[in-house]
């Protein structure tokens, strides 16, 4: 009887624990903070959401412990913790019983939900839209037709960030029709705005025109004098496109200059300056153009600075550690043994990762003036390369400028005079601009090789960089490259390929821009039928591009094959 003595501390506590009065408490407050999340207030207190996820672990229902960690999750994402909010997240879905018939689909329907909008956050694309479609499933458990409607609008911007075009117009088609059916007009009109975009991609013009047509007049977004609300600006971006696309040039100036005066964030400058730069050019207004693409030049280099692939990565890395641990922490307390053993893992890892990182800052503090040496370089490089495109397009205007004349009239010698002086300055600069792209590729080859960039093949420093496995993922798939994945991927042929870059630079002058992203492509090992689809063009288009550039570069007849052949031997 003497050994029973201390385990009745134990049972006390634990009939206090399991009392009917505290469980009701427990559910009071879980309720609450429910109340609270539903009002949109800011979760802050994490050690009240832990608490309430640890006592419904043991007392709970099962809706009742998916509800307490999904309220957990969103405490941690209030606070900015995504990692935890993830784990929490995951730990939402464990708990739920899909099998029983009282299952809180509505519930488990909010934590995919929750968990799609962290991974939006992170950019992470693909995860997201597995989150959402999980959602979707749930919402239709439930019955839930409106959250059905908002979750496949949500998936607009998934697919927009993938590239998936035609997927875009199904996701808004089926949105469209589900808010308009429930009575939702003016909430299936505010998702006009991202139709525009895929019909201008299509070139399907009129359909364009109506969904832009139907955004102004019944979203809600826009004033009387036809100005759209603040944050919204990217939308003149897409009308300015319209416009520039059907002709109108002179509304696609005005909207572009609306939108680089009204629209402050960094994208909506970025856009509006590539946009005028692009208007300019066509125009032949090449002072204009080159200021503007200057510009959205510097906002692409500060884009670059601001990518945060670095924190994607660790923010994943950080949410499968903290999965781990949990494991590890359940695994401690079913055996003592593991648990000596994971602490000296653990240690051991902790260790290794502190010399590591002793190393790292070392090495980066001895190599931090070359790395700016190096990266310096490139820009100069790609700033010169970029100036000799511009001046030999406008040496091409004069030239036939002066042509011209010389048929035409000798009337006009005064004027003739002139511009073959403005001809004989560009000539210089451009042999000036020639000189510099020649001295700065050379010193560019003089590093590499000093730094013994040159002792792996070219083909195995291209497989170490992430945009060639995005590259390798999205042509098997024929998926399109956005924007930013071209602009990595140019940097990394200047890096891994410098010669290979002067060659295709130089010889930019000559090739259209499906010749050109097709050599680019082709150098990089893709297929000819993969190129064809990333590119949005035909198959026998890519054959006729491929044997006019064979024709071009090297003046040789033949086929694609014979073409990445040739590419293939310039590094």
């Amino acid at each position: 009887m003497k050994k029973l003595f201390p385990i009745l501390p134990f049972l006390a506590l634990l009939l206090t624990a399991c009392s009917p009065g505290r469980h009701d408490r427990m559910k009071q407050e879980l309720a609450a903070l429910q109340a609270m999340n539903q009002a949109d207030s800011v979760l802050t207190n994490d050690s009240l959401a832990q608490a309430l996820a640890d006592y419904f672990d043991r007392h709970g229902t099962p809706n009742e412990q998916m509800e307490a960690h999904y309220l957990l999750g969103r405490t941690h994402a209030d606070r900015g913790e995504a990692p935890a909010a993830l784990a929490a997240y995951h730990d939402a879905i464990d708990r739920a019983d899909t099998t029983a018939a009282d299952c809180n689909y509505h519930q488990l329907c909010r934590v995919y939900g929750q968990m799609a909008d962290i991974f939006y956050e992170q950019n992470l694309s693909h995860h997201q839209l597995h989150c959402l479609t999980k959602s979707t499933y749930y919402a239709r458990m439930a019955g839930d037709s409106i959250m059905i409607a908002s979750l496949t609008a949500h998936m607009m911007t998934v697919y927009d960030r993938l590239g998936m075009n035609d997927s875009v117009i199904y996701a808004f088609k089926k949105a469209y029709s589900l808010f308009t059916s429930l009575g939702y007009p003016d909430i299936a009109a505010q998702y006009c705005g991202f139709a525009v975009k895929p019909y201008l991609n299509n070139h399907d013009y009129s359909k364009a025109k109506e969904y832009m047509e139907t955004y102004e007049s019944m979203s809600g977004f826009f004033d009387e004098q036809g100005n759209i609300e603040s944050s919204r600006e990217a939308y003149y971006d897409l009308k300015a496109k319209y416009y520039a696309s059907t002709g109108r040039k002179d509304s696609a100036y005005y909207y572009y200059r609306k939108e680089l005066n009204d629209g402050s964030d960094f994208n909506n400058q970025n856009m509006a300056a590539k946009g005028l730069a692009q208007l300019f050019l066509q125009d032949g207004m090449f002072d204009s153009a080159t200021v503007y693409a200057l510009y959205s030049y510097d906002m692409n280099d500060s884009l670059y600075d601001r990518m945060t692939t670095r924190d994607v990565a660790n923010t994943q890395g950080l949410y499968d550690y903290t999965r781990h641990q949990k494991i590890a922490q359940e695994e401690k307390e079913r055996n003592e043994h593991l648990r000596n053993m994971i602490i000296l893992l653990l240690s051991s890892m902790s260790l290794i990762i502190y010399f590591a990182m002793q190393a790292w800052w070392y090495f980066r503090k001895k190599r931090k003036k070359e790395i700016l040496a190096w990266k310096k370089l490139q820009d100069d490089l790609i700033r010169a390369q970029s100036d000799v495109l511009s001046l030999r397009s406008q040496r091409k205007v004069l030239e036939r400028i002066i042509l011209q004349n010389n048929v035409t009239s000798k009337a006009i010698a005064a004027d003739s005079e002139e511009i073959k002086m403005q001809h004989d300055s560009l000539v210089r600069q451009l042999a000036e601009k020639e000189e510099l792209v020649e001295r700065l590729h050379v010193d560019l080859q003089y590093y590499i090789k000093k730094e013994h960039m040159a002792k792996k093949s070219v083909e195995e420093k291209i497989m170490e960089f992430a945009i060639f496995q995005t590259l390798t993922s999205k042509s098997h798939r024929g998926e399109k490259l956005s924007e930013e994945e071209w602009n990595d991927l140019r940097r990394m042929v200047l890096e891994v390929m410098p010669g290979f870059n002067h060659f295709l630079i130089n010889k930019r002058h000559s090739l259209n821009d499906i010749q050109f992203e097709t050599c680019l492509l082709l150098r990089l090992h893709v297929p000819q039928s993969s190129i064809s689809e990333m590119l949005g063009v035909s198959a026998p288009y890519i054959q006729k591009m491929c044997k006019k550039s064979l024709k071009t570069l090297f003046g040789e007849e033949g086929t694609g094959t014979d073409l990445y052949k040739r590419l293939a031997e310039i590094c």
